[in-house]
């Protein structure tokens, strides 16, 4: 990466274009959305936001252009604890890499998001406001 030049984003959660954070954080303005993308792994429902954990599966998402220096720092203090920021390579867009936000903390009574992809479970949804959202 050259000086200036900022690494795009993978959201797989309510981060996604609709989703409540991004609404929340403006990442209409903030951000150039590139199109969808799949990551590696699986998600899981953690209740009401979403983790993305290592698995064989391909997650949907959306890639984001950040267009704004201050924004991943904001995200890290979102996600929050048991929430790794990670650069990862893209199987689709193939070679693509992007930093995401990955779940490391307990999966203890979460549930399989249906076909690997956060518009399923959209309506349960909690408020990223409110202190308890991620993703």
């Amino acid at each position: 990466m050259s000086g200036g030049e900022l690494l795009p984003i993978a959201v797989y959660g309510t981060l996604r274009p609709g989703g409540r954070a991004w609404h929340a954080f403006g990442l209409d303005r903030r951000t150039h959305h590139l199109g969808p993308c799949r990551i590696a792994g699986r998600i899981l429902d953690l209740g009401g936001y979403p983790g993305l954990v290592e698995g064989d599966g391909l997650v949907a998402g959306d890639l984001l252009q950040p267009l704004d220096t201050a924004l991943a720092a904001e995200l890290d203090a979102y996600e929050g604890e048991g929430y790794a920021r990670v650069i990862v390579t893209l199987p689709d867009p193939a070679g693509m890499t992007a930093q995401l936000w990955r779940w490391e903390g307990s999966i203890a009574g979460a549930r399989a998001v249906p076909g690997d992809d956060w518009l399923h479970c959209r309506a349960t949804e909690i408020d990223p406001t409110d202190g308890d959202a991620a993703a």
